[in-house]
């Protein structure tokens, strides 16, 4: 009885002490979710939306040389650039506006061989046209850097940019809003549930796996535009599931649009603004970062594995392939490349950028409780290596 009533009173005693701590110490509330405002999103984040136009070298149409699919001719207004035809249209935004850049869809760009266009403009909501050049890109997802080039009499400078949010963060059935401004007087706008987070963070391999999901059916030029969470910070930018360079229009799954995951757009933005390349490089193995194996694996399993203190999973390999050649095996972990620690799979994709296609470079992997130093040249990626 005693030792009950002993137990009794130091409960009360903690107790007591826990609640004046919590008057001394107040503890902050988590911080609340956002309202999801659609009007505001819509106003702040349609600034910085552009319209992508682009044109090809052609004979300008006249009123006896008709189109072929409307047998419109070319209206006698549409001389902004005589000589040019328009090829494709879409949707960007402005992601650094002291640069000059923004971001869209790379088939936007291209004719339907696959070469690129002859002429780039983007139009702003004030109805400014904005000639622009193609800075970088990465064809294997299907993005895009333009530079502004020539602004018109009276635009100082491109709109402001929008801020990226954290694409691992939103919950399925958190809404969203995507933007889009095709050419014409169409306007897209989208109020969309959130489906699905990535589950992987490489593309070398599994493209499907790599792009976050959102309940809506976008317009066929709206791609480009900017996947906005409730704070207005764009969390993605819709991008079409099979892209067709020189074709607007794509096969869309009713009720399911992808997006570019902003994490991804950030760190290739931040290296191919510098590097301005419009190649895919690479060496022919995909990669899970530790987090993605302990969920795949599970946590005993993951644990009990042998591994390095830092390093990403080499999860396949392509045959044949650079890595093949130098004896990279899947299974392997990636702990350095060309001396620089890798420690997530867009660290990784970053370093591969830097480095660039044709330079040789110095991998160390972890196999079988060893260090192994492997020579590796970067190349191009082949048709047939395309991501599944």
């Amino acid at each position: 009885m005693k030792f009950i009533e002993s137990c009794h009173v130091a409960l009360l005693v903690t107790m007591t002490i826990v609640a004046v701590e919590s008057s001394l110490f107040p503890q902050s509330e988590p911080a609340a979710s956002p309202v999801f405002d659609a009007q505001r999103l819509a106003k702040s984040g349609s600034a910085s939306l552009v319209t992508v136009r682009a044109y090809v070298r052609a004979p300008s149409l006249t009123t006896d040389d008709p189109d072929s699919e409307t047998g419109w001719g070319e209206s006698v207004i549409n001389d902004q650039y005589p000589g040019f035809r328009l090829q494709a249209a879409g949707s960007g935004f402005v992601v650094d506006q002291n640069r000059g850049d923004l971001l869209t869809c790379l088939h936007i760009l291209k004719r339907v061989d696959g070469s690129p266009v002859d002429l780039i403009e983007v139009e702003t909501q004030g109805r400014q046209r904005v000639l622009t050049s193609l800075l970088a890109a990465e064809p294997t997802v299907n993005l895009a850097i333009l530079r502004a080039e020539v602004l018109p009499s009276g635009l100082e400078a491109l709109p402001a940019a929008l801020e990226f949010g954290d694409s691992d963060t939103p919950e399925m059935g958190q809404l969203c809003l995507a933007l889009g401004d095709p050419a014409g007087p169409e306007r897209y706008l989208g109020i969309a549930p959130f489906i699905a987070r990535p589950n992987r963070d490489c593309y070398q391999e599994l493209l499907s796996s790599f792009y976050l999901q959102v309940g809506l059916v976008a317009h066929p030029e709206a791609y480009g535009g900017p996947i906005l969470d409730a704070r207005g910070t764009v969390i993605g930018m819709l991008s079409p599931r099979e892209p067709k360079d020189g074709v607007t229009r794509t096969n869309a799954v009713p009720g399911i649009e992808f997006g570019l995951p902003c994490k991804i757009i950030q760190g290739l933005y931040t290296t191919l603004r510098e590097v301005q390349s419009t190649r895919s490089p690479w060496l022919g193995f995909s990669v899970m970062s530790r987090e993605e194996l302990a969920a795949q694996r599970g946590v005993i399993n993951f644990q009990s594995m042998p591994k390095p203190p830092q390093g990403i999973f080499i999860e396949n390999l392509f045959t044949p392939s650079p890595a093949a050649e130098s004896g990279v095996r899947a299974g392997d972990f990636l702990v350095s490349f060309d001396r620089q620690v890798v420690f997530t799979p867009v660290d990784f994709q970053r370093y591969l950028y830097i480095a660039g296609i044709g330079k040789r470079v110095r991998l160390e992997v972890f196999r079988d409780g060893r260090i192994l130093v492997l020579e590796i040249t970067v190349t191009e990626r082949p048709a047939e290596a395309r991501p599944k």
